[in-house]
C-alpha cells in the first residue's frame, strides 16, 4: 500500500514525463528563420573584441584588441586599439582603411569582390538577411537559441581560394565569436563581448 506522499511523488513524476515546461519547447520551433529574425531586431550595438590570427609562419598567434560598432543595415566599424591603432569602416559599398601614421584609403567593395563577399556574410548575419546569406554561402545551423553555431561555406570558387569557411557562434541575438578558416591552414578567431546597453 502506498502512502499519500508516495502517490503525490508518483503523480508528479508522471506529470513531469508528460507535461514539459514552456521553455523546453523553445528550441523545437527554433531554426535559421528564427535566428535571422532575432538578429534583424538588433539595430545597433558596440562590443569589445579580442582577435587572434594563427599563421603557419609564426609560433604564437598575433593578437589584437579593440571595439566593434554596428548600425543596421550596413554600417560596420572595427577599431583596433592594440597592438597598433587602426580603423576599418564599411558603409554601403565604401570601405575605409585607416592606420596610424598613414593616410586613410577608401575604395569600393565592388573593386574587391572576394572581400565584398566576406563583408556581405558578416553584415548579412548581423542584419538577419537570410536571402543574402543564402546567395553567397551554404549555411549549416547547429545548437539551440541559447547556444547556436552558424557555419558559412562560400559558394564561389574565387572566394573559396580566400576563405574556406566562417563559423559564427552566439546566444539568442548576440554574436559571441567569429572563426575564419583559410585554405592554407591559417585561421583566426574573434571573441566578442557586447558592451552593456
Amino acid at each position: 500500500m502506498t502512502s499519500g506522499r508516495d502517490r503525490r511523488l508518483l503523480l508528479a513524476a508522471m506529470l513531469a514525463s508528460v507535461v514539459r515546461p514552456a521553455w523546453a519547447d523553445t528550441d523545437l520551433a527554433w531554426g535559421l528563420p528564427e535566428l535571422m529574425a532575432g538578429l534583424a531586431r538588433v539595430k545597433s550595438g558596440s562590443a569589445q573584441f579580442v582577435e587572434r590570427h594563427y599563421l603557419q609562419v609564426t609560433t604564437q598567434p598575433l593578437v589584437s584588441t579593440g571595439v566593434l560598432r554596428y548600425a543596421a543595415p550596413d554600417r560596420l566599424e572595427k577599431q583596433t586599439l592594440a597592438p597598433q591603432p587602426g580603423r576599418l569602416s564599411i558603409e554601403g559599398d565604401r570601405l575605409l582603411v585607416e592606420q596610424a601614421g598613414s593616410p586613410g584609403r577608401s575604395l569600393s567593395l565592388r573593386e574587391v569582390p572576394e572581400i565584398s563577399a566576406l563583408v556581405d556574410g558578416l553584415r548579412a548575419t548581423m542584419a538577419g538577411d537570410l536571402a543574402t546569406l543564402n546567395r553567397v554561402y551554404t549555411l549549416a545551423l547547429r545548437g539551440g537559441a541559447a547556444d547556436w553555431q552558424l557555419d558559412l561555406v562560400p559558394r564561389e570558387r574565387r572566394m573559396l581560394a580566400l576563405v574556406s569557411g566562417i563559423r559564427i557562434t552566439g546566444s539568442f541575438d548576440l554574436l559571441r565569436r567569429i572563426d575564419t578558416y583559410q585554405p592554407d591552414g591559417d585561421h583566426s578567431d574573434m571573441t566578442i563581448t557586447p558592451d552593456p546597453s
